[in-house]
């Protein structure tokens, strides 16, 4: 018998170099597929100002044939109850809805309509888009709260957020060249979107939400801001809707530069057309109609293909030389957004020319119309 001792394996003890990537994998595969089985299940989540209309039109949907959705300039500036009345003096009845909420711009606007679209029992017959690019929620966005950010990041909006942050990357100085700064900006921009997909897969809170409302300890939210109002619509901060001197100042000058030269059209990316598209693809399974606009605001307009929206029409309100009265200071609650009266002006106007389009008096004002 040799007394000669055997060498040890170098590799005892050591796990194969695939383990650690087949356990990364399994746990992924186990966090989406426990996500697409739960989501449906649970309550949408308790965002403030969200959740209220969300779970109002789950409740009462059924009473309203046309949702308003865009952002702040939506939600203060379109008066559903005036916006129904005209439409039917006009000879096409509508029971609208406001679903504008404060800085929900693409794709966090598609997420909230495919929440209500997908609960209906009835269909819609027209939602009327805010015309808006994709909106790049990047780490200064943060501070917003991860909840508001993380609930719509879902896969397909999370894969929309990196291929946006990669065009406007290459239409700028593109991908040599630049500095380690700007690198290490997209790599924390890119950390942020996979973070808040993987918050939103893993349901933070949501088995608590869910056990208080079936216990009836808690209720979902009720839907009702300005007083009794029930339609969605919220003015500006009742009482103070008059503009200060130093903005108009600055809003007067930049309304007579406007006048001397029409808007520029914003160099989009291809990604902000897809998501147009797919809402519009949205829209349309749901057995409605799509109709874009541009809120009465001073600055350069995006532009949606008309290659990918035939047929849907665009009202461009965001012209001072066709519409003076929405950039007048009687209108204005700042720079960015009409007051109560000016809100009653808009909705005026938009109900009579959708009204006018319904009767196939007014195609639009197409693209890049001034």
């Amino acid at each position: 018998m040799s007394n000669q001792r055997a060498k040890p394996d170098p590799n005892a003890g050591r796990a194969a170099p695939w383990r650690p990537a087949c356990c990364l994998l399994f746990f992924a595969a186990s966090l989406f597929s426990t996500d697409a089985v739960l989501r449906p299940m649970l309550p949408f989540p308790r965002i403030s100002h969200v959740a209220q209309k969300v779970e109002w039109l789950d409740l009462h949907g059924g009473a309203y044939d046309t949702l308003f959705l865009g952002t702040s300039r939506t939600h203060g500036g379109i008066q559903p109850d005036l916006f129904d009345t005209i439409m039917t003096e006009a000879g096409a009845p509508a029971h609208s809805f406001n679903l504008g909420i404060n800085a929900m711009r693409p794709p966090e606007d598609t997420y909230v309509l495919e929440s209500v679209l997908s609960k209906r029992r009835t269909a819609v017959k027209l939602v009327i888009c805010e015309c808006n690019p994709v909106f790049f929620y990047d780490s200064a966005s943060a501070g917003n709260g991860t909840e508001r950010l993380a609930y719509w990041h879902d896969a397909k909006r999370t894969m929309a957020m990196l291929l946006e942050m990669a065009e406007e990357t290459r239409q700028g100085k593109g991908w040599l060249g630049r500095s380690w700064k700007s690198y290490a900006r997209l790599a924390t921009n890119a950390t942020l979107q996979v973070s808040l997909f993987l918050t939103h897969c893993a349901n933070f809170g949501r088995g608590s939400e869910t056990l208080a409302i079936e216990l009836g300890i808690s209720s979902p939210a009720i839907l009702g801001n300005d007083g009794d109002r029930t339609d969605g619509y919220e003015p500006h901060e009742p009482g103070r809707d008059a503009i200060d001197d130093a903005d108009w100042k600055i809003f007067s000058q930049m309304r007579e530069d406007r006048l001397r030269k029409p808007a520029a059209l914003v160099a989009t990316t291809r990604e902000a057309q897809i998501q147009l598209r797919d809402k519009q693809r949205l829209i349309a399974a749901s057995g409605a109609r799509m109709v874009l606009f541009r809120p009465p605001i001073l600055r350069d307009e995006f532009a949606p293909d008309p290659q990918l929206l035939p047929g849907v029409p665009i009202f461009n309100f965001a012209n001072p030389a066709r519409y003076p009265e929405l950039f007048d200071r009687t209108s204005r609650f700042n720079m960015g957004h009409l007051n109560a009266a000016g809100a009653k002006i808009f909705t005026r106007l938009l109900a009579t020319r959708v009204a006018a389009w319904r009767h196939g008096e007014d195609d639009g004002d197409g693209p890049g119309a001034p």
